[in-house]
């Protein structure tokens, strides 16, 4: 496995001990920690100096954040792991960007699995896209104008949440379909867009459909009951998740 250059950037020294020692026993020499900085200031120095295929970095550097420091690196060429404290909203804006995250205090089974997911992803940077897709969804944390941004075949692409209409899982893929009856296949499971979109008005309504309450069109309160959508679907709720359904549509 090929040795990634790191930078830490924490003004917390606590912290930044603590990410070294469980990078040494989760990653050994995977991960050659190259710099430590506790500004902004210093961050942007020691990636302008080491070049670093990734670094971790705090939401709050002082009076600073550290969306000032990546300001600096419009095209950015390394992957960021954010370190945040931030409340579940913010969080939330995170798992839909596609950026990884640790919440603070730093778990050990929680790092281990962001730097699985990064050697997943063969050390591919794409980190434009996802920041812009973070930036966006952490100014409108409160409102209807989520968006998604997601891996395809042929790249990223940034999908507004109001324009997904449904997903349907295909095993470990999953088909996002949209108001204007396109689709598209992406590798994630159903499980991982539920994580994402429930708390946006999406509802599981069977093992194999998520949707989108919004463009629910009627509901056929059945001993099977139905769910017609926008487009024309109709989709069978499943008998276990008929009554928290209903409940979700009361509310909506």
């Amino acid at each position: 496995m090929p040795v990634i250059k790191t930078v830490l950037v924490d003004d917390e020294e606590h912290c930044t001990d603590r990410l070294v020692k469980l990078l040494i026993t989760q990653a050994g020499d995977w991960v050659h920690i190259v710099a430590t900085a506790s500004t902004v200031e210093e961050g942007i120095a020691a990636i302008k100096k080491h070049q670093p295929q990734l670094i971790f970095l705090d939401i709050e550097i002082h009076d600073k954040k550290g969306f000032d420091l990546l300001q600096e690196f419009p095209d950015p060429g390394f992957n960021v792991i954010f370190c945040t404290a931030h409340d579940k909203y913010a969080v939330q804006a995170f798992k839909c960007s596609a950026i990884d995250y640790l919440l603070k205090p730093v778990n050990a089974g929680e790092l281990k699995e962001a730097l699985e997911k990064l050697a997943a992803k063969n050390y591919e940077y794409e980190t434009g896209p996802r920041l812009e897709t973070l930036y966006h969804n952490l100014k409108t944390i409160e409102s209807a104008t989520k968006k998604i941004c997601i891996s395809t075949a042929s790249g990223m692409e940034v999908i507004s949440v109001s324009n997904i209409i449904r997903c349907e899982s295909q095993a470990n893929y999953t088909n996002i379909h949209f108001v204007n009856k396109s689709k598209i296949l992406v590798a994630k499971t159903i499980k991982e867009f539920a994580d994402m979109l429930t708390p946006y008005n999406f509802f599981r309504v069977h093992n194999s459909d998520l949707i989108n309450m919004v463009h629910v069109k009627k509901f056929t309160n059945t001993d099977a009951g139905l769910v017609l959508m926008e487009d024309g679907t109709l989709i069978q709720v499943a008998v276990r998740r008929k009554e928290d359904f209903i409940k979700a549509l009361r509310e909506l």
